[in-house]
């Protein structure tokens, strides 16, 4: 077997914040890219998701964008395409370093041998990583960042395009307001995403409608309210499962999760076992666990739905680029989204798209 990881950029320590550009040098078609992050020196207790260390993921060819997600979004992207939670070190205890995972997908799998990036199409590829370390963990000196590549040998690949997955539109919310937005119709699309996330607040009273309107709505592939698409999502893609470490306290203080709905929770004490539910349910991307006696040490097993607050609609069969929407000869394809009664406040919403692009 000679399909192999290629190191794209050796663990490499990139300071607090800023924007880290790496060149894609190998010349070699490349399935999948992994971007780990490890956060190191952090002294305090966070103020938000460790994802959330991760500002943007971008891919570029000088000016044009071929990848650009949250670091957010792209953890629930390769969820909804893996079927399973990427590799992720959460742990908010000093004595630990946290770490993520980032897959970044070009296939329908890996070693999709159709559908696969090939840097020879394009001038100058590079990764675009943007961080920002402190702004979620006071007190963290340095992220140490690395990159691979799964990469094809030569010749055995031959691809006609790759899945492009970016985002297309983001907008602050307004309560039981409709937004309307233009989806791009310059490639069929394989999936759509939406985020609507608000730290502790349920899901459908962020986000409480998702319409899709081909040509002024002659075709309406889906049409939702918010606790349709949570179960949706249940029976189409499964839960999301993590395990988190954490620093319980005596008074309630959340502990940052990245299920938002229909979370279940299994917690392990390090050091007693006088641990309770803080009397809130698990949601929007937090868990309520107080410690009865002292701070207490805890693992937490986590299961639930709506990674980040993210919602994807799939087009056709996964597998079956020919099911995949396709626009062509499309006039017009809009999203309608809905704000729940209760979502002004809530972080900024964002709507991406992966499409199915060809050579």
């Amino acid at each position: 077997m000679r399909f192999r990881v290629s190191e794209i950029l050796a663990p490499t320590t990139i300071g607090t914040a800023g924007t880290e550009t790496i060149d894609i040098k190998t010349s070699d078609v490349i399935s999948r890219l992994v971007i780990r992050a490890e956060v190191q020196d952090k002294t305090n207790r966070p103020s938000g998701h460790l994802q959330e260390t991760i500002s943007k993921i971008e891919i570029v060819d000088g000016s044009e964008v071929i990848y650009e997600l949250t670091g957010m979004m792209a953890n629930a992207a390769d969820f909804y395409q893996a079927g399973r939670a990427p590799f992720q070190r959460l742990t908010y205890v000093d004595d630990f370093y946290p770490r993520l995972t980032f897959n970044l997908w070009f296939g329908r799998y890996l070693w999709d041998t159709e559908w696969a990036f090939d840097p020879k199409r394009f001038n100058n590829p590079q990764i675009k990583i943007t961080w920002d370390a402190d702004a979620v963990l006071a007190g963290a000196s340095d992220v140490e960042l690395s990159v691979f590549a799964d990469v094809f040998p030569e010749g055995t690949a031959a691809p006609v395009g790759f899945l492009m997955s970016k985002e297309v539109y983001s907008y602050a919310m307004s309560n039981d307001a409709h937004e309307y937005v233009d989806l791009p119709l310059d490639y069929d699309l394989r999936q759509l995403y939406v985020q609507a996330r608000y730290d502790a607040q349920y899901f459908y009273t962020t986000l409480n409608g998702l319409r899709l309107n081909i040509d002024q709505g002659k075709l309406v592939p889906y049409d939702l309210d918010g606790r349709e698409l949570e179960v949706l999502m249940c029976e189409l893609f499964g839960f999301y499962e993590e395990r988190v470490r954490d620093e319980i306290q005596t008074a309630n203080a959340p502990t940052y999760i990245t299920p938002h709905e229909r979370v279940a929770l299994g917690v392990l004490g390090e050091d007693d076992e006088n641990l309770r539910g803080g009397g809130d349910d698990h949601v929007g991307g937090q868990a309520n666990i107080i410690s009865e006696t002292s701070t207490n040490k805890a693992w937490l097993l986590v299961q639930g739905a709506l990674p980040g607050g993210v919602v994807c609609m799939p087009f056709g069969r996964k597998e079956e680029p020919k099911s995949w929407l396709d626009v062509a000869g499309m006039k017009n394809l809009e999203l309608r989204l809905l704000g729940g009664s209760f979502c002004a406040g809530a972080d900024t919403a964002r709507v991406a798209v992966q499409q199915a692009r060809t050579y």
